[in-house]
């Protein structure tokens, strides 16, 4: 039977995993647009106050005083000439020039982010062809096994604790798994990751098959650092 379970390629995925996949990506984009917002506020905080008075002006309210009639200007002494040049060279570039380079930042910052997603999104994409050969209360994804269990952040020899990337990918496949060994006392996800983003909003700390796998936020657990007796642990083989 062991052998027949390593040759079975991977079924389609199940359309709650579509919707799911789909939810992450509309939720990415939410947080790529605010971080593009924010980092473009952060820059114009960082210009000097005279560049961002200057920006905030409208361009009438920033008309010169006018020149001087061609006869008075040979009175103006040297020093107060020498003065004006000063302040030319100091005068903040046109507005239109500033207006550019702004959309020049925002154009850059916001390649580099889609660049990042792209990768998320392509890292959930990636799963293989070939099921690797695990235990029935476990998920197969890129050729690794992982599952869930009570079992206070420690995992089994040979498995090490996933990720909140990875779990994205299979949250939804836990539906009808079970814990591997140990009913959890807590229902947020202890992973590799510094904060818990992930709960069981069902079957928390009861035992059976799973009627929901994982989800964002779920239990409460909003970047959470619950690392309690019989915690539920993500793990993944190495």
């Amino acid at each position: 039977p062991q052998q027949h379970q390593r040759q079975r390629l991977a079924l389609p995925l199940p359309r709650q995993h579509q919707q799911h996949q789909q939810q992450v990506q509309r939720l990415l984009q939410q947080q790529l647009q605010q971080l593009l917002q924010q980092q473009v506020q952060r820059l114009l905080q960082q210009q000097p106050q005279h560049q961002r008075q200057a920006l905030r002006q409208h361009p009438q309210q920033r008309q010169q005083q006018p020149a001087l009639p061609a006869h008075q200007q040979h009175r103006r002494p040297q020093h107060q000439r020498q003065q004006l040049e000063q302040l030319q060279q100091l005068r903040p570039p046109p507005q239109q020039q500033q207006v550019q380079q702004r959309q020049q930042l925002g154009h850059i910052l916001q390649r580099q982010l889609l660049v990042v997603a792209l990768q998320q999104l392509v890292t959930c994409a990636t799963t293989t062809t070939l099921v690797a050969s695990c235990q029935s209360y476990e998920v197969s994804w890129n050729n690794r096994c992982y599952y869930l269990d009570g079992s206070t952040g420690v995992c089994a020899s040979g498995y090490t604790l996933g990720t909140n990337a990875v779990l994205t990918c299979i949250a939804t496949q836990f539906v009808g798994k079970t814990y591997r060994s140990v009913t959890s006392s807590n229902c947020c996800i202890w992973t590799a990751d510094t904060y818990e983003c992930y709960g069981m909003s069902s079957n928390c700390n009861s035992a059976g098959t799973f009627s929901a796998g994982p989800v964002v936020n779920g239990a409460g657990c909003a970047n959470a650092q619950n690392h309690m007796s019989g915690q539920l642990t993500f793990c993944g083989k190495v």
